[in-house]
């Protein structure tokens, strides 16, 4: 039982890690079009994308 406990707790860190990659996205946003000169729309839509993907 005790081993099982510690794959549960790794199975979420993995997947609050992963999770929280999707809301960070949002300080990453303005940089992104910053640098690259587009739409604020416009990368948010290529992380749509990639994310339904």
């Amino acid at each position: 039982m005790s081993k099982r406990r510690y794959l549960v707790a790794l199975g979420g860190i993995l997947l609050h890690l992963m999770i929280g990659s999707v809301y960070a996205w949002s300080v990453f946003t303005g940089p992104i079009a910053k640098q690259t000169g587009w739409a604020l729309s416009a990368v948010t839509i290529a992380f749509s994308i990639a994310i339904f993907f």
